[in-house]
């Protein structure tokens, strides 16, 4: 026989009941008052509602939604309201009250540090009460100290920015002096210019009219050659306004008025009467009407009367 003595039974162990919300948002204010990086949900590490309780969905709506709040969520944790501080205060021993308060009241507004001290006077007393008091005054101070300093540094901002805008503003006005003084000079330089013109063609005579230098054609055989070179210009002329050549035009010009009797006819925006002789208007238009031209054309003067290389295009008026 076995000298084993039989084992006992072991009693089951009764689950043990899931922590209350009460119990887990005290949990969630302390964790938020002394560990301020904390996540603000999660399986494991330090957060305020730890996902492996039954009641922390529960305990986040309590805590998020009461009124007031006691605590807010901020991205991936969660900071203390000054009401969550005060029930924190309300639910917390006084040495780690002590050893928080400072820091967190720190963080808080004049008027929140106000609500702050309300709700540790009624939590504390004697030289403990005395001590945060001391403490929050000197937070208020270095407050309005920090305010001050900022204040300070906005203003040397703004007025380094204005000797900036000062000096900008007078090196512009120094380039714009010179500038004009650059200008200057060069206005007088074509006035000069000018004066030197108008001096050689008060001087110079007068050259006669090329239509009375050059002698007529007298014969059909000269006319006909006057015309057909006349013709040939004038196309030329044509293509070179139409395509705005300013040199072309002035090398024709030149040829077009060595032929004797050769004129232009027309001006450019000026208003006349149409005349299907003269004239060519892409546009049905009656002789008389008011016409405007849009390009000169060109006449050559006969003995017969006028012979037309190039019509005055023109357009309604």
């Amino acid at each position: 026989m076995s000298d084993e003595k039989p084992k006992k039974a072991r009693k089951p162990t009764a689950p043990k009941p899931p922590a209350s919300v009460e119990t887990l948002i005290k949990k969630a204010l302390t964790t938020a008052a002394t560990k301020p990086k904390a996540k603000w949900s999660g399986a494991s590490g330090t957060v305020l509602f730890s996902t492996n309780e039954a009641n922390h969905q529960a305990a986040i709506t309590a805590a998020t939604t009461g009124d007031p709040p006691l605590l807010t969520q901020e991205g991936t944790g969660g900071r203390l309201t000054v009401a969550g501080f005060a029930r924190f205060v309300e639910l917390t021993p006084l040495p780690t009250v002590a050893a928080t308060v400072v820091a967190y009241a720190g963080t808080l507004a004049a008027a929140d540090l106000a609500k702050l001290n309300t709700a540790l006077e009624s939590r504390t007393s004697g030289a403990e009460a005395e001590r945060f008091t001391l403490a929050l005054l000197a937070l208020e101070q270095d407050a309005a100290r920090l305010a001050a300093e900022q204040r300070e540094r906005a203003q040397r901002l703004r007025l380094e920015r204005y000797r900036q805008v000062i000096a900008l503003k007078r090196q512009s006005a120094s380039d714009l002096e010179h500038e004009a003084a650059s200008l200057r000079a060069e206005v007088k330089g074509f006035e000069a210019t000018v004066k030197e013109l108008e001096t050689v063609v008060d001087t110079e005579p007068e050259p006669e009219s090329r239509s009375t230098v050059k002698k007529l054609p007298v014969t059909n055989e000269d006319k006909g050659f006057q015309r057909a070179t006349a013709d040939q210009l004038a196309a030329s002329w044509r293509a070179a306004f139409d395509e705005n050549k300013v040199e072309g035009l002035n090398f024709m010009e030149s040829a077009i008025w060595n032929i004797a009797g050769m004129k232009q006819k027309g001006a450019v925006g000026a208003t006349v009467p149409f005349e299907p002789y003269y004239h060519e208007c892409p546009t049905p238009v009656s002789t008389g009407a008011s016409v405007a031209v849009v390009r000169p054309g060109w006449v050559l003067e006969e003995s017969s009367g006028d012979y037309v290389p190039l019509k005055v295009l023109v357009k309604r008026a």
